[in-house]
């Protein structure tokens, strides 16, 4: 699950999980299972909406998860950040931004590794930058992973929303030709 978003009124209350994979949420049954417990427990009516992330190689949490998967199951950290920011560049994001810090490949000291491809402009508020945060436990120690991915700007309308079932790459503008 990417995101829980809650609306409480007075007789129904209403959860949105964003999600890669809807489908196995929802095959699943946990999904169904837990709204009915909740529902038990609280006396209301509730409602489960899912709602599927279909770009997810351009959403930060879910780049951050899946980079903590990976160094969970022992994969170098160095790869699996250029893996990340790559694919993340070819979905059509502007910018991407990684930070691993903890007891990168098993070292005794702890450190800092950041990576960055594009423009990751956070200092101006135009720019549509998302945030995911996740931490990988490794048998050395947590390892934390930040994800900064820059979608667009606000003001020219060129946004890439992790939702929009649009394609995903991005268009170069034509250059002319001298000669």
């Amino acid at each position: 699950v990417h995101a829980l978003a809650a609306d409480a009124q007075l007789a129904v209350e209403s959860f949105r999980y964003l999600s890669q994979y809807p489908n196995y949420l929802m095959f699943n049954g946990a999904l169904f299972f837990a709204g009915m417990c909740y529902e038990k427990l609280i006396r209301r009516v509730i409602e489960l909406k899912t709602i599927e992330v279909t770009r997810p190689e351009i959403d930060a949490q879910i780049i951050a998860e899946d980079i903590a998967e990976q160094l969970e199951k022992r994969s170098s950290f160095r790869r699996t950040m250029k893996q990340a920011i790559q694919r993340a560049m070819e979905g059509g994001a502007k910018g991407v931004k990684l930070q691993l810090s903890g007891r990168l490949g098993g070292a005794e000291m702890a450190r800092c590794e950041k990576a960055m491809e594009g423009s990751i402009p956070l200092s101006t508020l135009k720019a549509k930058v998302d945030y995911g945060f996740s931490e990988a436990s490794t048998p050395q120690g947590n390892i934390g992973i930040k994800c900064w991915v820059n979608n667009g700007d606000f003001v020219t309308g060129e946004i890439n929303d992790t939702t929009d079932a649009s394609g995903g790459g991005q268009k170069r503008p034509q250059r002319r030709r001298r000669g």
